[in-house]
């Protein structure tokens, strides 16, 4: 009996049916309102460069990415207290950032301290580098 396979270079299943979701522009998030919110996989934390708008000098500034419920990207920049309590070790785990406000009576580079409440899954949920 003899078994018919498959030739390496031939196409897998060409009539195999593949949902596809429109990748939008990525929103960015600036949490200008209190108790805005933003929920979803963490999907990065990366440098990007910042231009002050003041002096003009360059700067790296961290930077979140989180894939949303609708699979949207959102962007949001790393605030002072974002650096403690959303770290690199949870690229890949289910968060809740809520925006808090303003504390007026702290200030960091002379802004006033912005205050959120962030949750993470206890588990890793996904491996952005490898898409799933």
């Amino acid at each position: 009996m003899s078994t018919a396979t498959q030739p390496v270079n031939s196409p897998i299943n060409l009539n195999k049916q593949r949902k596809m979701i429109e990748q939008k522009e990525p929103k960015f998030l600036q949490w200008s309102r209190e108790n805005e919110q933003i929920e979803g996989h963490l999907m990065a934390l990366e440098n990007v460069e910042i231009t002050d708008k003041e002096t003009g000098d360059v700067k790296d500034q961290p930077r979140y990415v989180v894939r949303d419920l609708d699979a949207n990207l959102v962007m949001f920049l790393q605030t002072t207290t974002l650096a403690r309590q959303l770290r690199k070790e949870h690229v890949g785990h289910y968060v809740t950032v809520t925006y808090l406000g303003e504390d007026r009576s702290v200030k960091t580079q002379g802004n006033p301290l912005r205050r959120f409440r962030v949750l993470i899954s206890e588990l890793k949920e996904i491996d952005p580098d490898l898409g799933f």
